[in-house]
């Protein structure tokens, strides 16, 4: 039978593989201090050369903007790599996958889809 101590030490082990093991519980782990933190892609956009065209991301929203005109779908995070993003978003037709750069004061969307190029923030968060 192991003692108290046993016990308290196994269950931290527990925790850490936990929080370790899924993204948003790792995310929340890094806020802690311990260990990096993924880039955020939340705030609002132009894109350049083309300032009429808005991007607003929200936590699990994304709405393009091209003057009178927007749409609005959710999207998930599948894998973060450094500055590197790989979401999925859930348009009216199948999901699309886009990979995201993010860098200080914009993001780059490199993929062929209506979304690509590269989005300079706005100054808002």
């Amino acid at each position: 039978m192991t003692g108290h101590g046993g016990r308290y030490v196994c269950g931290i082990a527990v925790l850490l593989v936990v929080l370790v093991a899924s993204p948003e519980r790792a995310q929340a782990w890094c806020i802690w201090g311990f260990g990096p933190c993924a880039p955020s892609l939340v705030g609002e956009y132009a894109l350049e050369g083309n300032p009429i065209a808005k991007l607003t991301i929200t936590p699990d929203k994304i709405t393009s903007t091209v003057g009178p005109v927007s749409f609005t779908a959710d999207y998930v995070v599948k894998s973060v790599e450094g500055k590197h993003i790989t979401i999925e978003v859930s348009l009216p037709d199948p999901k699309v996958t886009l990979d995201v750069q993010v860098e200080k004061d914009f993001i780059r969307i490199g993929t062929k889809h209506v979304l690509a190029g590269a989005w300079k923030k706005t100054g808002r968060p």
